[in-house]
C-alpha cells in the first residue's frame, strides 16, 4: 500500500497515464474501420442505376453524380466499374456492390450467354472476395489490438518500475527502506505488484473501451482479460529485472525504449499473413497471445488452444516474474553495486 500511495500522491503523471491510453484507444477505435458503417458515395449512372435495380439506402449507398471512390456505367450491354481515389473506401463500397452486381450477372448476362450456349455462372464474372491475410477474424481491426495492448503495458509498467526503483536507488529511498526491518522479499514483491497493477489497470481499461466501440459480445471481455494477464506477468517480470539492474533512471529510459520496440514488433509479427496461431507460435512470448488476442476479438478463440496458450504464457510470466525477484533479491544488485 506504502508504494501504491506514493504513486497516487503523483496526481498529474497517473491522471496521464491512464487517462492518454484511454484517449488514444476511443481515437483509435472511432477512426480505424468507419468505412464498414458510414454511408458510403458511388457514382452510377442512369442507365447502369435502372439496370441494376438496387436498394442504395439498404446498402448504406448514397448515388452522387461524381467524386465517389467507385463509378458505374453502361457500355453497350455491359456494366463498367471503376475504383479510384482510397483504395479502402473503393474496397468498401465493392463489397457492398457485390451482391447487387451478382444478381444483375443472374438476370441479364446469364440468360443470354445461355441464349447462344454457353453456360457462366455469376462467379465467373463478379466474384469478389475480401480476405485480410494479416488476421483470420470478422472484425479487421483485431489485428490492431494486440501491437495496441503490448505497448501500453510496456509503457504503463515502466514508468511505475522506473519510479520505483532506479528513481527510489538515486534518492537513496531504497537503502532507507532496506535499513527498517521490513524483510527485503516484501519490499521487492510490494514493487513488483504496484507494477503489474498499474500496467493492468491500463491495459484493462483500454481493453473495456476498445469492446465497448467495437460492439464486443459479453463473452469477449473475460476472454481477453485472462489472456491479458499472463501478457502483464512477462512484461512486469522484465521491467522489473530491468530497472531494477540500471545503475540510473536515465540509463533505464534509454534502454526501455528498444524493449518496448521489441515488444510491440513481436506483437507486429502475429499480424503478418501466413502467422497462425497454433501449437508451435504459442510458446513463443508475446506471439502466442497475440494471435490469441486476434482470434478471440476477431472469429473466436478455439478453447484447446486457448488454454495451451493460457497454460505456456501463465508458466513463463511466472519465471519472468521469479527470475527478476530472484535477481533483486541478490544485495549488489538491490543496491546498485
Amino acid at each position: 500500500m506504502l508504494e501504491v500511495r506514493r504513486l497516487l500522491r503523483q496526481r498529474l503523471s497517473m491522471v496521464l497515464l491512464v487517462l492518454t491510453p484511454l484517449v488514444a484507444t476511443v481515437l483509435l477505435g472511432w477512426t480505424v474501420g468507419r468505412e464498414g458503417v458510414v454511408v458510403q458515395k458511388v457514382a452510377v449512372s442512369p442507365a447502369a442505376a435502372a439496370a441494376l435495380e438496387a436498394d442504395w439506402a439498404a446498402l448504406g449507398l448514397v448515388v452522387v453524380d461524381a467524386g465517389a471512390p467507385v463509378s458505374v456505367d453502361v457500355d453497350g450491354v455491359d456494366l463498367v466499374v471503376h475504383q479510384r481515389g482510397d483504395p479502402r473506401r473503393s474496397a468498401a463500397v465493392m463489397a457492398r456492390l457485390e451482391p447487387v452486381l451478382g444478381d444483375w450477372e443472374r438476370r441479364v448476362r446469364a440468360p443470354a450467354w445461355a441464349g447462344v450456349g454457353v453456360e457462366v455462372g455469376p462467379e465467373a464474372r463478379w466474384a469478389l472476395a475480401v480476405v485480410d491475410h494479416s488476421v483470420s477474424a470478422a472484425d479487421g481491426t483485431a489485428r490492431l489490438v494486440a501491437p495496441m495492448w503490448v505497448f501500453l503495458v510496456l509503457s504503463g509498467g515502466l514508468y511505475v518500475a522506473l519510479e520505483l526503483f532506479a528513481v527510489d536507488r538515486e534518492r537513496g529511498l531504497l537503502e532507507a527502506l532496506l535499513a527498517t526491518r521490513v524483510d527485503r522479499r516484501t519490499v521487492v514483491d510490494a514493487k513488483t505488484v504496484a507494477v503489474a497493477g498499474v500496467s493492468g489497470l491500463v491495459v484493462l481499461l483500454s481493453a473495456g473501451v476498445w469492446g465497448l466501440l467495437r460492439g464486443w459480445s459479453v463473452w469477449t471481455y473475460p476472454g481477453v482479460a485472462v489472456l491479458l494477464v499472463p501478457l502483464v506477468a512477462q512484461s512486469t517480470g522484465g521491467l522489473v529485472a530491468l530497472c531494477g539492474w540500471v545503475s540510473s533512471s536515465r540509463v533505464g529510459r534509454a534502454l526501455g525504449m528498444p524493449v518496448m520496440l521489441v515488444g510491440a514488433g513481436l506483437a507486429v509479427v502475429a499480424g503478418l499473413p501466413g502467422v497462425e496461431l497454433n501449437a508451435v507460435w504459442a510458446v513463443v512470448p508475446v506471439v502466442g497471445l497475440s494471435l490469441a488476442l486476434e482470434a478471440m476479438v476477431g472469429t473466436g478463440l478455439d478453447a484447446g488452444i486457448g488454454v495451451w496458450v493460457v497454460g505456456v504464457a501463465a508458466l513463463q510470466g511466472v519465471g519472468a516474474v521469479m527470475g527478476a525477484r530472484w535477481l533483486l533479491l541478490r544485495e549488489g544488485v538491490l543496491l546498485g553495486g
